[in-house]
């Protein structure tokens, strides 16, 4: 998680119950796996449990969210909702915890978007008119999951014409008013004209 672009998406993560050993380490959650090295692993979390365990509730189980030392950049965005540790009682084997199942408007987990290089081209002679109003938030943008990664967005000049709109940029596509879905584009550039 030492890259700033490094997000994931798990689904269908379980704590399931351990009876009187709480001990035991039973769930070793986001471990970094093989191929998380890439720049537009992207994660997202609903719902965290932890499901209940034995006889000592008072042992701390779930240490959720603890800032481990490789998020410290701006960029690892990580998205955690509901994120709620359940009662611990005398049952156990009762799995309560069923973690990022994915919610109505997750049906398509693939939904992530990442832009990197985002670029206009050059345009002409009046500098003064703001060519780039960039991340107003548009409508259905209003919630603070709806997270977009912008990196190294640049507005170059364009030509004689710079009344004219070439670069309508973040307009919310279909598909874009749910919280969570999240798009991954790369090196969008709009050609010079």
């Amino acid at each position: 998680m030492d890259n700033t672009e490094d997000m994931i998406n798990m689904e269908d993560i379980q704590l399931s119950p351990r009876g009187e050993d709480p001990g035991e380490e039973e769930a070793k959650i986001a471990e970094n796996p093989e191929g998380m090295d890439n720049t537009e692993d992207i994660i997202n979390m609903e719902d965290i449990q932890v499901s209940p365990r034995g006889e000592d509730p008072g042992e701390e189980e779930a240490k959720i969210a603890e800032n481990p030392e490789e998020i410290d950049n701006t960029e690892d965005m990580i998205n955690m909702e509901d994120i709620q540790v359940s009662p611990r009682g005398e049952d156990p084997a009762e799995e309560e915890a069923k973690i990022a199942e994915n919610p109505e408007g997750m049906d398509n987990t693939e939904d992530m978007i990442n832009m990197e290089d985002i670029q206009v081209s050059p345009r002409g002679e009046d500098p003064g008119e703001e060519e780039a109003k960039m991340a107003e938030n548009p409508e259905g943008m209003d919630n603070t999951e709806d997270m977009i990664n912008m990196e190294d967005i640049q507005v170059s000049p364009r030509g004689e014409d710079p009344g004219e709109e070439e670069a309508k940029m973040a307009e919310n596509p279909e598909g874009m008013d749910n919280t969570e879905d999240m798009i991954n584009m790369e090196d969008f550039q709009v050609s010079q004209r």
